[in-house]
């Protein structure tokens, strides 16, 4: 239902959709609002391990984390620092 709110209301077109094709349709239309504002899809500044380990740290206890769909954990939070700051 989030999903499906947060498309409707970037345009995306929702009807006879299943959950799935919904949320795929959404992540297609971040994905080109995002190209065409020009955020690149990852950070190509160095991460040192300090670094890495501060901001995971500071992601779990940061209070919007208690509204993540999905609670996670050190590592999950990790791996998404590492993927989005790949060179």
């Amino acid at each position: 239902k989030k999903y499906a709110d947060i498309a409707k209301a970037m345009g995306v077109q929702i009807e006879h959709k299943s959950s799935h094709e919904i949320k795929e349709s959404l992540v297609d239309a971040i994905r080109q609002l995002r190209e065409k504002v020009g955020i690149p899809n990852h950070i190509t500044h160095a991460l040192s391990n300090e670094a890495l380990e501060s901001m995971c740290i500071s992601a779990l206890n940061d209070p919007c984390m208690v509204t993540n769909p999905k609670p996670m954990t050190y590592e999950e939070v990790k791996q998404h620092y590492v993927q989005l700051f790949k060179k």
